[in-house]
């Protein structure tokens, strides 16, 4: 089983149904997907702007905007079932989409509640709690390197600065994949996260 974050910034693209197409289409591995926040992320971090209410209460709401972006993702592929505990999915079959919801959060009860804790982070978080074989992070951009470490990632924004952090303790394969581009094949999996992704190293 793999876990693929799904950036929040492709949830206005071109490319996001075919992305999500070819992931219910893997026969080879389970992938659970996590969603960003996208641009339901940006209404908090506005509305925050505005009411100044602290950081705690707007990474609560930050999980509810990753929430609805797991509808969305539902939205435009029906056949990826939607799923509030990640021990649901450890019992099932097939692919799913985690929706985060309070009483599955006690999995991600460690991480700081502030905005240097993102879905990528809380994506690794998951995937190393699951024991899953990796991650990707399926992301609008990428940086220009075949390897980079988290630390440089982290540096250029790409990911959270926790990130980095998580990796050195508990190392599995991450791979940073360009979902900008439509998929070349019909089927996806982590071979061709592999092949055309960027390996995100531990330092």
């Amino acid at each position: 089983m793999w876990v693929i974050k799904v950036g929040g910034s492709l949830a206005g693209g071109a490319t996001l149904r075919d992305w999500l197409a070819c992931i219910a289409a893997d026969e080879r591995q389970r992938w659970l997907l996590v969603p960003g926040g996208g641009p339901y992320a940006d209404v908090v971090r506005e509305q925050q702007r505005v009411w100044h209410f602290n950081d705690a209460d707007a990474h609560d709401m930050a999980l509810q905007a990753m929430a609805l972006y797991a509808l969305q993702l539902h939205a435009l592929a029906p056949a990826l079932p939607v799923l509030g505990a990640p021990l649901d999915f450890a019992a099932g079959a097939g692919h799913a989409i985690w929706q985060p919801q309070a009483s599955a959060c006690s999995l991600l009860q460690a991480l700081p509640g502030n905005w240097g804790t993102t879905s990528d982070s809380i994506a690794l978080c998951l995937a190393q709690k699951m024991n899953a074989e990796g991650l990707v992070l399926l992301k609008s951009t990428l940086p220009f390197a075949v390897k980079a470490s988290a630390t440089s990632l982290a540096l250029a924004s790409f990911v959270d600065p926790l990130f980095p952090e998580l990796l050195r303790a508990q190392r599995l394969p991450v791979y940073c994949v360009d979902g900008s581009q439509r998929p070349e094949v019909v089927g996806w999996s982590s071979e061709h996260a592999a092949r055309a992704g960027v390996r995100v190293l531990p330092d």
